[in-house]
């Protein structure tokens, strides 16, 4: 057992510059794993000096630097991350392993020269440590992870450096049942169970994981399996659980007697189409109209400054118009954009029916950050090539909204949602964003790196997916011509399932685009 006592007094002592939410954003995960090293190189400089705990000590740096040797973690930091379970490992071996190796050396004589070696520690929080479990458990729901390849950390092939043990399993299982999945956590406490038997092991079993199950059973319809459970516990003569034991057992009879089923949650990301597109099972059923109109070509969008760079363009769907654009950003210019946005990056917020900004490490698992056009002359460059290429009005202030850059987390995602402003007075703080009278025309997406695995764009209502590309960029219209919200465009962003995605959203206005883009009468009337 490590050590993990004695880490309030300490963390008086650690300069904080991030105590914020680490598991929305890879790119803070990847910080963390710079910090770790620093970490590994006082924690070796300070055993030399203390022969207390070093025993316990010494057993957690043998299994650390094992891991970073192997894995050559300082080298290949994002290919370390890529995998979920690796990076809920780096969030668990933060959030309670090396907080108590800090805390530990309080008492001790040379913890000040200890902490004199580590630069900047990034100690994560409950809240990460919770994050990093909901992003397993909706990568199992979403891309039909098995629990013995999520255990195995075999995910499509990417093997993680260590196995989930017993305890971690548990701790899955529990979570999942704290937030309402009862069938999952059924199945993630019930592998504790048999794994602990099966191995003879019952460091992780006691009769709160009884319990757990129990409940589990319970909330799942499951009646007569939550009854000899239940039975079980009250049998012990465990008089703190009597009461409560007595009560869910009455409840259960009632329940099997009329014949009552279990709770089900459902979430955006539960519905089987939204699963089968982010697993890149199209499905489309197209009209022969529209898909013999699918086709590539080179463009200049209409701009003479592109005649003789045009760009090639391949359309998705034609009505409604979804047309991905490739190499139109360079990796110096992504390089360029990452860089300016990794410092006033923040978890990423989300707009509710009451209009008010919350940041959401639910509904959309990321960072952010804008960028102004003055800012950077790559940033103006890049937004005058969105401007050339779609035909609007792209760097007037009222015509369109600063380039937001986004990192996505472990497992990071965003919820089917509309791009637009849905009804007049609705959502009253977008007007940060958009003026009042103006709503967002259009959608042009940077993809500013390629995705191993996941994280596609999916068009939910018309069965339709993006690939995200580096280097390529999405474009699509959120109203019809007619100034109709075209609500065919429901989308959401997939979870990613190995890797780091980074994409750039610019959000065009109405506004100002009067002569670039003529209003249609006709209200259910696309683009041709």
């Amino acid at each position: 057992m490590y050590v993990v006592s004695y880490l309030l007094p300490l963390l008086l002592f650690i300069p904080h510059i991030s105590l914020h939410v680490l598991f929305t954003s890879i790119q803070d995960l990847k910080s963390s794993v710079y910090i770790e090293s620093d970490m590994v190189k006082a924690l070796k400089t300070y055993l030399s000096g203390e022969a207390v705990r070093i025993d316990k000590l010494k057993r957690f740096l043998n299994e650390v630097d094992s891991i970073r040797h192997s894995d050559r973690l300082d080298d290949s930091t994002e290919d370390y991350l890529d995998n979920p379970i690796n990076a809920f490992y780096m969030i668990r071996r933060l959030h309670i392993t090396w907080e108590g190796i800090i805390a530990s050396t309080l008492t001790l004589e040379n913890y000040k020269d200890f902490l004199s070696r580590i630069r900047t520690p990034i100690i994560s929080k409950k809240e990460d440590f919770e994050g990093a479990l909901d992003a397993i458990l909706r990568l199992q729901r979403v891309y039909n992870l098995t629990i013995e390849d999520i255990v195995v950390g075999n995910i499509w092939g990417n093997i993680a450096y260590q196995p989930l043990c017993p305890q971690n399993c548990r701790v899955i299982g529990e979570r999942v049942l704290q937030i309402g999945y009862f069938n999952q956590a059924q199945k993630w406490l019930q592998y504790v169970v048999n794994l602990n038997a099966r191995n003879n092991d019952n460091d992780t079993y006691d009769m709160d994981l009884d319990e757990s199950l129990a409940y589990s059973y319970f909330f799942n319809g499951n009646w007569v399996a939550a009854l000899e459970k239940i039975q079980s516990i009250l049998n012990e003569g465990d008089p703190l659980r009597f009461t409560r034991m007595n009560q869910l057992k009455h409840q259960a009879l009632m329940n099997h007697q009329e014949g009552k089923e279990g709770i089900v949650m459902n979430r955006p990301w539960d519905d089987p189409v939204y699963h089968k597109l982010c697993r890149g099972q199209q499905e489309i059923q197209q009209p022969s109209s529209d898909s013999s109109s699918m086709y590539c070509k080179y463009t200049h969008g209409g701009s003479f400054v592109l005649l003789l760079q045009p760009y090639k363009m391949e359309v998705l769907r034609m009505d409604p118009l979804i047309a991905l654009y490739y190499d139109v950003i360079s990796d110096k210019e992504i390089g360029v954009i990452k860089t300016l946005a990794v410092p006033k990056m923040a978890t990423s917020v989300t707009i509710g029916k009451d209009g008010i900004q919350t940041p959401s490490t639910d509904i959309r698992v990321s960072k952010g950050a804008w960028l102004k056009d003055e800012e950077n002359v790559v940033v103006r460059r890049v937004d005058k090539r969105i401007e050339y290429l779609t035909g609007l009005s792209t760097l007037e202030p009222d015509h369109a909204e600063q380039l937001q850059v986004v990192n996505y987390g472990i497992g990071g995602q965003y919820d089917p949602h509309y791009d637009f402003k849905k009804d007049v007075g609705e959502d009253k703080n977008m007007v940060d964003y958009i003026h009042a009278s103006q709503n967002r025309i259009a959608t042009w997406m940077f993809y500013l790196s390629d995705v191993d695995a996941g994280g596609y764009t999916a068009f939910t209502a018309i069965k339709t997916i993006v690939k995200p590309i580096k280097n390529a960029a999405v474009f699509w219209w959120n109203l019809l011509p007619s100034g109709e919200r075209d609500y065919r465009t429901l989308h959401a962003a997939c979870p990613v399932l190995l890797g780091s995605k980074w994409v750039a959203n610019k959000w065009i206005h109405n506004g100002g685009q009067e002569f670039r883009r003529p209003c249609n009468l006709a209200p259910d009337k696309g683009d041709t």
